[in-house]
């Protein structure tokens, strides 16, 4: 790496750049395992294996792998009480369910917005700038069509709105911990000659023969009672207590099907992004046949998503 590069990359990014010889694998794997598991509080562990750095890939040409880890904790502004949490279905898709521990609330004065094909939900986290937003289709099976047809104006739209009302959530418990090589990701998304030997990286390196090799991303989402854990790498008898007849009833926002998250900071940047499709859920019917194929059908929706809000290059 160039002296001006590295300069640059740690003031700008606050990153870090390790020169390693990856024909010494059992170094190389110990010491990204050991950054990741520091980085995420031993959340994400292991992330890569011996047979990730054979010495056949990397004999000819110098190459860089990129490793990205993140690390959020974050508390409710308004918890959930654990006693309010009840086991209910969580419909996956047609015939398909598993159970969920569903929490339950009813929270004043919070962000609202919606339209005839989903809800728009803002819970805010106590002392940061960060909150996560929940959109969560009206039709059951629906979200495929609305990440389809939403469009990055609508989405700007719900972000930034600020009509605050009551709202009855009710939402499941999940983690949700993943982790895979972006490239094949950002390939789809336009993005190539990083790959490969077209790559001009001559501003990060002296050798002109170099390629970004991978692109190790993991992330982990535990959301519960009490707020958010994250790293990349009662509605009980509410309704009757007293309020002025003109006062609006509550809004209800039941997320017991599929529905994606956000976590954004106030300008609207976004951090983590996911699904929850049902397969983070143990316990159900008919989970571990299709347990796979409703990760795939997450990770692709997400994939989708992603595309629209960085755009597609020809």
């Amino acid at each position: 790496m160039t002296d001006d590069f590295v300069t640059k990359f740690e003031e700008f990014y606050e990153g870090g750049i390790e020169q390693v010889n990856f024909g010494k694998a059992v170094e190389v794997v110990e010491q990204i395992n050991n950054f990741i598991a520091e980085v995420t509080r031993n959340k994400i562990n292991n992330i890569v294996t011996e047979d990730d750095f054979t010495e056949d890939d990397f004999n000819e040409i110098s190459r860089i792998v990129l490793i990205n880890a993140i690390y959020f904790k974050g508390r409710w502004d308004e918890e959930f009480s654990s006693y309010e949490t009840k086991d209910a279905c969580f419909y996956m898709a047609p015939g398909k369910t598993k159970k969920a521990k569903m929490m339950q609330r009813l929270i004043l004065q919070r962000e609202y917005s919606e339209t005839d094909e989903f809800q728009f939900l803002t819970l805010d986290y106590l002392n940061c700038d960060l909150s996560m937003r929940i959109i969560l289709p009206r039709k059951r099976y629906g979200l495929a069509d609305v990440i389809t047809n939403l469009t990055i104006n609508e989405l700007m739209k719900h972000l930034t709105k600020k009509e605050y009302v009551e709202v009855i959530v009710k939402m499941p418990k999940f983690e949700v911990k993943t982790q895979f090589d972006a490239i094949e990701t950002l390939k789809g998304m336009g993005i190539k000659d990083l790959f490969d030997t077209n790559s001009n990286l001559e501003g990060m390196s002296n050798f002109k023969e170099i390629l970004i090799s991978s692109i190790l991303h993991s992330a982990y989402i535990c959301t519960d009672e009490k707020g958010t854990e994250a790293a990349a790498i009662t509605v009980k008898d509410l309704i009757g207590y007293g309020r002025c007849p003109p006062h609006p009833p509550p809004k209800e926002f039941t997320a017991d099907h599929p529905f994606m998250y956000l976590i954004t900071d106030s300008q609207n940047n976004i951090y983590f992004c996911g699904v929850v499709s049902g397969a983070e859920f143990e316990d159900g019917i008919n989970g571990s046949v299709h347990q796979k194929m409703e990760e795939k059908i997450s990770k692709n929706s997400v994939i989708s998503f992603a595309k629209k809000i960085f755009g597609k290059r020809p």
